[in-house]
């Protein structure tokens, strides 16, 4: 009885619309030679919700090292947008969390560098590769090893402070970083 019901609404249904499609006068082979007539009338932004976002980013260094940075995020927001010729891609994020490896060390001991980034938002750009965010936490660490770790809490940072905004770039292939108002303490001591 209850399949019979499914069945006779969904007709019922389908039956309707076409009479209604019919009655507005409704074609779609001519709806889309209009559309064949202004190629950018097919070109809307776009947009896409993510969540528990995870970017890894591979970088060779001259010296034939390969690091490793992160970004992550609880969510994110994807605009997908026509300009010109070209899409414009940019990237929302919201509860950010990044992680630099900037350099492996020679020293005594083998020991990595790695810079980790905490904000509340950021942008990502995927035309031109950069990162940027406002309001930022920045903590410098060294630890041992050249293996890539995003477990930092059992080691404490050489140099900790927070910028008013930073800017990271990946331009012709070398990383830039830049942090804006950057207040600081190394060791626990002000700057």
């Amino acid at each position: 009885m209850f399949r019979f019901s499914t069945i006779l609404s969904s007709l019922t249904i389908f039956i309707l619309s076409l009479a209604w499609l019919t009655y507005l006068g409704f074609k779609p082979s001519s709806f889309m030679e209009e559309k064949k007539h202004d190629p950018r009338a097919l070109l809307t932004t776009s947009e896409q919700i993510r969540h528990q976002v995870s970017k890894d980013i591979w970088l060779a260094e001259p010296s034939g090292q390969r690091l490793h940075h992160c970004i992550e995020s609880d969510r994110s927001l994807v605009t997908f947008k026509p300009r010109g010729e070209s899409l414009e891609v940019l990237e929302h994020l919201y509860g950010v969390r990044c992680w630099i490896q900037e350099k492996n060390l020679s020293t005594k001991e083998i020991q990595q560098q790695i810079r980790f980034v905490l904000a509340e938002e950021g942008l990502y750009d995927y035309r031109n590769q950069s990162f940027q965010a406002q309001d930022v936490l920045l903590s410098l660490y060294k630890i041992p090893g050249t293996t890539f770790s995003k477990s930092l809490e059992s080691y404490a940072p050489f140099l900790r402070g927070n910028a008013d905004s930073i800017t990271f770039s990946l331009q012709n292939g070398a990383p830039k970083f830049v942090a804006s108002h950057f207040k600081a303490s190394l060791g626990g001591k002000s700057l």
